[in-house]
């Protein structure tokens, strides 16, 4: 939610664009953008603009969120028409007409793997370390690799001890 929903203030399209870029983040980061162990703490992040980028997230995807997650509602990209995100770098070449009637893109080997590993990373986190083929890896896999491993232990530290479930 942004500022202006918290605070029981004029809600409208602007906060749905904030929600929007929220959706963005979690997408390219696999966790909420202002986690925290309650709904209070997450209330008093998003108050305090406190946004946290994990690392390898790619400058135009920063760059998007960045602009659409902003506290003053008419500042945010998309504000005053929503073509304007769009319209964004981080679109460029995309074709919007047409979009759901496309089949769904082939994922690529590296995909299938790292949501492999993003689905147990838990597990996986321990032997990522210490696996002598990261550094044969492309520089982008493994930049998205921290993020994943990133976004893993911000889930891990907002999540209350197992021993309490």
């Amino acid at each position: 939610m942004p500022a202006e929903v918290i605070e029981n203030r004029c809600s409208d399209q602007r906060s749905d664009i904030w929600s929007l870029g929220c959706t963005f983040f979690q997408v390219f980061c696999g966790c909420p953008p202002f986690h925290a162990a309650s709904e209070y703490l997450i209330y008093n992040r998003i108050m305090d603009m406190d946004l946290q980028m994990p690392p390898g997230l790619p400058a135009k995807a920063r760059d998007l969120v960045e602009k659409m997650v902003v506290k003053d509602p008419d500042a945010r990209l998309g504000a005053a028409n929503i073509n304007e995100v769009k319209e964004h770098a981080f679109f460029k070449g995309m074709q919007f007409d047409g979009l759901h009637s496309r089949p769904k893109p082939v994922l690529s080997l590296a995909d299938m793997c790292l949501q492999a590993i993003g689905s147990r990373m838990k597990e996986m986190t321990a032997s990522l370390e210490t696996w002598d083929g990261l550094a044969k890896l492309d520089e982008e896999v493994k930049a998205r690799l921290e993020r994943m491993k990133t976004s893993h232990k911000w889930q891990e530290d907002v999540l209350p001890p197992e021993e309490s479930w």
